[in-house]
């Protein structure tokens, strides 16, 4: 068996984008809770994952599978995730949901796989090499064990979702690993007939007195969550025979570009609501390009015969707020002017948002050259 323990930290972590894991690792001390006597009976955080680890006798499995992040004060709770799934030896069907929304379904038969994007009716087939059955049979895995320092204790015994569970909590105490990070622990529920871990929750304090940690005093936490868990059972019907509608178009896997030498071109190709003008003050259209890729469209053009001046537009809206930039007004919008240094280089850009669209516009210019040229943006 692949193993089970440390990915899900790891990769709990790593989901919730706060820190990352690498360093030697040895485990640690272990605090006995539970008031059972009996010889039968697991009495540590220790005996718990030891039984995680060896125990691979997975085969089947279906559950509803959600996944929810609070990444505390700064940004809030995010939207959860949800994930329907039926696994049965070297097949696996995952129907994903944001919200109520069924958004992709995929298939897994061995290496073949397919994902249906259901929200715009197309599809991918590929061959993967990437062992999602074994993620889902075994998702603590066990070759990273020996690669972070922990402690663990059992909390005791519990009935958790439907489960007989034993409830163990992990801290990992890798000094190296968590340098500008107050805490991180793992809260796991470990159904006790295959040990299979039901719930994980990982979470991650700032320490406060760290003045050079960005999120210094929050708090982050993630919780996977396997509801209706069933295990070895005869799986629903059959998931994995899954018929495409007749209408699914198959989705391109990689972008397209293509230039043009004029702008009256580019702006025809793009079919992007901003449009971009032949000169901007003294400098001429140059080049540009159209590139795309599923939903995404940009528009480049460069002027000057050093290509002084870039230009872009996207189909996709951003936050023109940088806290490191400076806000101005250009024709009566906001925008963001950010000034970068690149050894002996200083790079001006300017961000607008114009109807849905965002403009970015940037060079070796001052502030006031990058200003003028977006004045002359038709936005």
């Amino acid at each position: 068996m692949n193993g089970k323990l440390v990915l899900a930290v790891a990769a709990t972590i790593a989901l919730a984008g706060l820190v990352g894991f690498g360093a030697a690792m040895e485990s640690g001390g272990d605090t006995a809770v539970s008031d059972e006597s009996d010889d039968e009976k697991v009495t540590s955080g220790e005996e718990v994952i030891e039984n995680v680890l060896t125990s691979d006798d997975i085969e089947t499995l279906q559950a509803t599978v959600a996944y929810e992040r609070d990444t505390g004060d700064e940004f809030g709770a995010d939207e959860p995730l949800v994930e329907e799934i039926w696994l049965d030896g070297d097949q696996l069907r995952t129907d994903t949901y944001h919200g109520d929304e069924l958004e992709t379904v995929t298939i897994l038969d061995d290496d073949e796989q397919l994902v249906h994007h259901v929200d715009d009716n197309e599809y991918t087939e590929r061959t993967t090499s990437f062992n999602a059955t074994d993620r889902h049979a075994n998702p603590l895995p066990e070759n990273e064990f020996d690669e972070i320092a922990y402690d663990v204790k059992l909390i005791g015994e519990e009935r958790h979702e439907g489960h007989d569970t034993y409830h163990i909590q992990l801290e990992i105490t890798d000094e190296d690993e968590l340098e500008g990070v107050g805490e991180v622990t793992l809260d796991m529920w470990i159904e006790d007939e295959h040990w299979y871990p039901v719930t994980m929750t990982t979470a991650v304090s700032h320490d406060e007195t760290e003045d050079d940690v960005q999120y210094a005093g929050e708090e982050f936490e993630m919780t996977v969550t396997h509801e209706n868990l069933t295990l070895n059972e005869a799986v629903d019907d059959d998931p994995f025979d899954y018929e495409l509608p007749e209408d699914a178009e198959e989705r391109s896997t990689s972008p397209s570009t293509d230039r043009y030498d004029s702008a009256d071109e580019l702006n025809e190709a793009s079919e992007l609501n901003v449009t971009v003008p032949e000169t901007l003050d003294t400098y001429e259209f140059h080049q540009g390009s159209v590139h795309s890729f599923d939903d995404n469209d940009n528009a480049y053009a460069t002027y000057g015969e050093e290509h002084t001046v870039s230009v872009s537009i996207t189909n996709q809206s951003y936050d023109t707020v940088d806290e490191d930039g400076e806000t101005v007004t250009v024709n009566d919008r906001e925008a963001t002017v950010t000034t970068h240094s690149f050894g002996d280089t200083e790079y001006t850009s300017l961000q607008l948002e114009c109807d849905g669209q965002t403009v970015t516009i940037g060079g070796e210019l001052t502030e006031d050259e990058v200003i003028g040229f977006a004045e002359e943006i038709d936005c």
